[in-house]
């Protein structure tokens, strides 16, 4: 485990050194230098609160929380994105 740790630490530490990665490398504390929102492929907008984001753990494209549960139980269990199997349970248990 602390080799995983050190690899990660090395790696943040080069991104950061790069400015790929603003932030403080001790308290991991990072945001990326693209200031750009992602946008959510239901409803087209951007995603302005991180609060309302969710992630498939399938394809890893962003939604809005409630637009991503609202297609699920209305249109099945799918992701609209990458068209997997994407249950509710899926989406929260990845969220632990």
């Amino acid at each position: 485990m602390e080799l995983k740790n050190n690899v990660i630490h090395e790696i943040l530490t080069e991104m950061v050194s790069e400015t790929k990665l603003l932030g403080n490398i001790e308290n991991y504390i990072f945001r990326t230098q693209n200031p750009q929102k992602p946008v959510c492929p239901i409803c087209g907008k951007e995603i302005r609160d991180d609060l309302r984001l969710i992630v498939c753990p399938l394809c890893r494209k962003p939604f809005h929380k409630d637009h991503l549960i609202g297609c699920l139980k209305e249109k099945g269990e799918r992701c609209p994105n990458c068209e997997q199997e994407l249950t509710l349970n899926d989406l929260f248990l990845n969220c632990i």
